[in-house]
């Protein structure tokens, strides 16, 4: 039991910085997909295009594999 005691604090710390980073992860993923949806109904062939080639892109390529690339950089 004093193994629990000792560690707790710890566990409970690390559980609140992956809430807090999974919420903020969250917040960030709405602004750009609402900054790509206004780029794609904006009447700019320039935004319209960068908007299309970047989510034709995301879609072709599989997440673990743009995972990888974010970690590893590439």
């Amino acid at each position: 039991m004093s193994a629990l005691q000792q560690y707790l604090p710890a566990l409970l710390r690390g559980a609140q910085v992956t809430i807090v980073l999974a919420l903020l992860s969250v917040a960030l993923a709405v602004c750009i997909g609402i900054a790509g949806a206004m780029a794609k109904l904006s009447g700019s062939r320039v935004l319209v295009s960068a908007a299309t080639a970047y989510t034709t892109l995301l879609r072709g390529v599989p997440g673990f594999v743009i995972l990888l690339l974010g970690f590893y950089g590439g």
